[in-house]
C-alpha cells in the first residue's frame, strides 16, 4: 500500500506539473500577443498621424505647386504614395497580430480541452486499476485456497506460501496467480515448505527462458524429482536438464510434460538409466518425426525389453553372443542406454548377419514390429544419440547462467515491471476486497427485499419513461415549426428551385433524421440569406 500511495502522490505532482507548464506557456504565448498588440497598435497610431501630417504636407505642396506652375507636383504626389503605403503596412500588421491573438486563444482553448482529456484518461486509468486489482486479489486468493481444499495444505502452510509467493514474484518475473497455479501441483503430491518454493523458483526461471507455460514446466519438474532418476542432483540442474531435452529436440515443454505421463522415467529408473538418457532418446525420436508421447511410449517398451528379456528375446540374443542379462548390465553401467544400444549393435555388426537378418532377429527378439520400432529407431541414430547427450548434459551445468542473461534482456525487464505490477495490484486489492465484500452483502439483502425493490424500480420506469416522452414530444413539435418556417421562407424566396420545394414535403417524412437535422440548423441560423 505503500508502494500505492508513492505511485499515486507522484502521478499527482506530474500531473500538477504538466498542468502548471501549459498554463504558464499558454499565459506567456498570450502576454506576448498582447505586447505585439499594443506596439502594433502604437505603430498604427503614429502612422496615422504621420499619415495626417504628410496629407497637409501634401496638401501645402499642391498648393506650392499650382503656384509654382506645377513644378513641385511629381515630388509631393510621391511623399503621399509613400504616406499611404506606411499606413496600408501598419494596417497589415495590425490584422497579423489580430490574427496571432485569435491563434493564442485556441491555443488556450487546445490546452484547456487537453487538460480534460488528460484528466480523464487518468480517472478512466485509476479506475480501470482499482478493478483490476480486485479481480487479481480475489483470483490470487482462489488459487492459494486451492491448496487447502484440494491439496490438504494446512491454514499456516497457506498464509506462508501466500507471503512467500508474493515475495518471489518479481524475483522470478512471474506475476503471484501464475506462482500459485503452478504451487498447487507442487504441493498436490506432498513437496511442503522450503522445497517447493525452491521447485516452483527453478520452474519459473525454467518457463522464462523456455518461453513456456508455468504449470507444464512445473509438472515437468515435479516428475524428474518425484521418480528419484538419475542425473536429478539439484533444482538448477534438474530444470537445465529439461530445458536442454526440449532444446535438442523437437517439442516444446508442455510435450515433454506430457510425455511423462506415460511412466517413461519410473520405468527408466526402474533398470537404472538417468534422466539424460531418457531425454537424448526422446530428442533424438522426436527429431525424426515421432510425437513427444508415442516416442516415450516407444522408449519405455524399448527399455522394458532390453532390462527384462523374454525367453524368445534371451533365444534370439544368444544367436549373436549375447546373455540374457548382458544388455540389462550394460544399461545400468555408466553409458547407460547408449552402451546397451551400441553393446548390441557390435554384436550384430560381428554376426555375419546382413541388415534384413539383423532386422528379423530384433523383431523376434523385441516383440514384433510394433514394441520393436523404438529400439529400431535408436539403432539407426546411434550418432545423433550421442549428440543430444552432449547436447543436455552441457545445458544442465549451463542454465544458471543462462536464466541470468535472460534476466538482463528487454523481454525479462519487461517480465519483471509487470510482475511489480501484478504484485502491487493484488495488495491494492486485499485492501479493497472488504471493502467490496461488505458492498456486496448489502447490495445481496436490499436485493432480498423484493417487496419493497420491484415497486420501487416500476415507479422509477414510469418517471424515466414520462420525461423520455416529454422531451421527445417537445423536440418534434420545435422540429415541425421550424421546417414550416423553412416551407414559408422557401416559398418567398425566388431564386430556390421549384422542384426542391415540390419534393420537400417526401424528403420531410421519408427522412425524419435529415429533417430533423435540417430544422435544427434552420434554428440556429437562417438558411437563406434575408432580402
Amino acid at each position: 500500500m505503500a508502494t500505492l500511495a508513492s505511485l499515486i502522490l507522484r502521478l499527482a505532482v506530474d500531473s500538477s506539473l504538466y498542468t502548471a507548464g501549459l498554463r504558464s506557456s499558454a499565459a506567456g504565448a498570450q502576454q506576448f500577443a498582447v505586447n505585439v498588440q499594443a506596439s502594433m497598435n502604437q505603430a498604427g497610431a503614429a502612422a496615422q498621424a504621420a499619415g495626417g501630417q504628410i496629407a497637409a504636407a501634401q496638401a501645402i505642396l499642391h498648393g506650392a505647386a499650382r503656384g509654382a506652375g506645377g513644378r513641385f507636383a511629381s515630388p509631393g504626389i510621391v511623399v503621399a504614395q509613400n504616406a499611404q503605403a506606411g499606413a496600408a503596412a501598419a494596417n497589415t500588421m495590425t490584422v497579423a497580430v489580430q490574427g496571432t491573438t485569435q491563434a493564442v486563444n485556441g491555443l488556450n482553448t487546445s490546452l484547456a480541452l487537453g487538460k480534460t482529456i488528460i484528466a480523464s484518461f487518468l480517472i478512466l486509468g485509476f479506475v480501470a486499476f482499482m478493478v483490476g486489482a480486485a479481480k487479481s486479489a480475489r483470483d490470487f486468493q482462489s488459487e492459494m485456497l486451492l491448496l487447502r481444499t484440494q491439496a490438504r495444505a494446512t491454514l499456516t502452510e497457506v498464509d506462508n506460501m501466500s507471503k512467500a509467493v508474493m515475495n518471489m514474484a518479481v524475483g522470478v518475473r512471474t506475476g503471484p496467480v501464475e506462482l500459485a497455479r503452478g504451487l498447487y501441483h507442487i504441493e498436490s503430491v506432498g513437496i511442503r515448505g522450503a522445497r517447493a518454493l525452491e521447485i516452483l523458483t527453478r520452474a519459473a526461471q525454467g518457463a522464462r527462458v523456455g518461453n513456456a507455460d508455468l504449470e507444464d514446466v512445473t509438472n515437468a519438474l515435479i516428475a524428474s524429482v518425484t521418480t528419484g532418476i538419475k542425473g536429478v542432483n539439484n533444482m538448477a540442474e534438474a530444470m537445465g536438464t529439461l530445458d536442454g531435452i526440449v532444446g535438442s529436440g523437437n517439442m516444446r515443454m508442455e510435450d515433454l510434460a506430457k510425455s511423462f505421463s506415460s511412466g517413461v522415467l519410473a520405468t527408466a529408473k526402474a533398470f537404472g538409466l538417468s534422466i539424460q538418457d531418457v531425454g537424448a532418446a526422446l530428442a533424438s525420436m522426436t527429431d525424426q518425426g515421432i510425437p513427444a508421447q508415442e516416442a516415450a511410449t516407444r522408449l519405455r517398451i524399448t527399455i522394458a525389453l532390453i532390462g527384462a528379456p523374454t525367453r524368445a528375446a534371451a533365444e534370439q540374443l544368444s544367436r549373436i553372443g549375447l546373455s540374457s542379462r548382458a544388455l540389462a548390465d550394460e544399461m545400468r553401467g555408466p553409458e547407460g542406454l547408449i552402451g546397451a544400444l551400441r553393446l548390441l549393435s557390435a554384436h550384430l555388426n560381428k554376426s555375419g548377419m546382413d541388415a534384413t537378418e539383423q532386422a528379423q532377429l530384433l523383431k523376434a527378439a523385441f516383440g514384433g514390429s510394433r514394441s520393436s520400432a523404438g529400439l529400431l529407431t535408436l539403432m539407426a541414430s546411434l550418432d545423433l544419440l550421442d549428440l543430444k547427450m552432449a547436447t543436455i548434459k552441457a545445458a544442465s551445468k549451463d542454465f544458471g547462467r543462462v536464466a541470468a542473461m535472460q534476466a538482463e534482456t528487454a523481454a525479462g525487464k519487461f517480465q519483471k515491471f509487470e510482475a511489480i505490477v501484478s504484485v502491487l495490484a493484488i495488495d491494492v486489492g486485499n485492501a479493497l476486497l472488504p471493502v467490496l465484500t461488505v458492498m456486496a452483502s448489502i447490495i445481496g439483502e436490499v436485493a432480498k427485499q423484493t417487496e419493497i425493490l420491484v415497486p420501487l424500480i416500476m415507479a422509477l420506469s414510469a418517471i424515466i419513461t414520462i420525461l423520455v416522452t416529454k422531451a421527445l414530444y417537445g423536440f418534434i413539435a420545435q422540429s415541425v415549426l421550424a421546417t414550416q418556417k423553412i416551407i414559408i421562407q422557401a416559398a418567398a424566396t425566388p431564386w430556390l428551385p421549384r422542384q426542391l420545394l415540390q419534393h420537400m414535403p417526401l424528403v420531410v417524412f421519408q427522412r425524419p433524421w435529415g429533417f430533423c437535422s435540417l430544422s435544427l440548423l434552420f434554428r440556429s441560423r437562417p438558411l437563406w440569406p434575408s432580402d
